[in-house]
């Protein structure tokens, strides 16, 4: 039994006026670009923070490598990952740290693209005179 069954008074259905539809649809026709908007840009936040987060740990582990086998004294160097990530190229940059030029500071970015953008770059300190 339906709830209208019995009812003979105030019991009229009634739908949604004119008025009601379009405010509505205006409402709608307001929110959905700016939540469109915002989707789109949180997707493309998220492939950023992605990609750094990768190519920080390619450019600390090619950090790690330069430092244990002695590579950093080849002085600035610039090759390309190995595949699959031969998207990225690396960068190696030594510099003077300390004015008696003793400690070195070596850097490794991680750059990509024609116009060399660097993503992600570390760095790490060496002293020049120990073997």
């Amino acid at each position: 039994m339906t709830p209208f069954a019995n009812c003979k008074t105030n019991c009229k259905r009634r739908g949604h006026s004119l008025m009601e539809v379009l405010a509505a649809l205006a409402l709608m026709v307001i929110i959905a670009p700016v939540t469109v908007r915002g989707i789109s840009l949180a997707l493309r936040m998220n492939g950023d923070a992605k990609r750094r987060t990768e190519t920080i740990g390619l450019a600390e582990a090619r950090l790690n490598e330069t430092l244990a086998d002695g590579s950093w004294q080849d002085g600035d160097t610039e090759e390309q990952f190995d595949k699959p990530l031969d998207l990225y190229r690396w960068r190696q940059t030594i510099e003077d740290y300390s004015p008696d030029s003793r400690m070195r500071l070596v850097t490794i970015s991680v750059v990509m693209g024609e116009n060399n953008e660097v993503v992600s770059s570390v760095s790490g300190l060496v002293d020049a005179e120990m073997e």
